[in-house]
């Protein structure tokens, strides 16, 4: 009943900014959820609300909130999804989910190649294998392989799920030659367990 009367709300102009911004509190995580999808269809969400935006990628416990927040992402401008994305990064249990590591990397994935550097950094520091294995392919195939060179070298906790996007995106191709900073790297890797 309480969807509904959101949903009946919104369609006649019912509901202020202010009133969905503290439904984003609410109990209920479906209330929680429709306040995400509803503050962002305008893709302009306040500053206000990107911040308890990425408090709840951070904190909200429901899957159904944090499968929200990432489909949010994909109205947002690139800019600043980084803030949500990271936090949804985070969480491990999020990585069996049939849908949330999928709706994250969507959105994600076109800033891997505007930014190596920044997503192979939240790449290391991923609680979830998938997405930091598709951000080291999709750093291969923006021809960003000193700064996936660079992360490896930091010997992430991701380290295995890097390696094998960079072994995915360089399969086949015979059109690359290794980054300056590959040989210390290769070393040290060659040495580690």
């Amino acid at each position: 009943i309480r969807l509904r009367a959101m949903w009946a709300l919104h369609v006649t102009g019912g509901w202020t900014p202010t009133a969905l911004g503290d439904a984003l509190r609410d109990r209920d995580e479906y209330i929680r959820a429709w306040a995400v999808q509803l503050l962002s269809e305008n893709r302009a969400p306040s500053p206000d609300v990107l911040t308890q935006f990425a408090r709840m990628a951070k904190n909200d416990r429901s899957p159904v909130v944090r499968l929200y927040l990432a489909s949010a992402l994909q109205r947002l401008d690139a800019s600043i999804r980084w803030p949500i994305a990271a936090e949804l990064l985070r969480h491990e249990d999020d990585a069996a989910d049939p849908n949330l590591p999928t709706m994250v990397w969507l959105a994600i994935e076109p800033m891997v190649s505007a930014d190596p550097g920044v997503a192979l950094n939240h790449a290391s520091r991923s609680r979830v294998p998938q997405i930091a294995r598709f951000i080291a392919r999709r750093a291969v195939d923006a021809g960003a392989l000193e700064p996936l060179v660079a992360a490896l070298g930091r010997d992430p906790k991701t380290i295995t799920q890097l390696l094998e996007g960079m072994r995915d995106g360089l399969e086949g191709r015979f059109d690359l030659a290794a980054p300056p900073n590959w040989t210390p790297v290769f070393d040290r890797l060659k040495r580690s367990d």
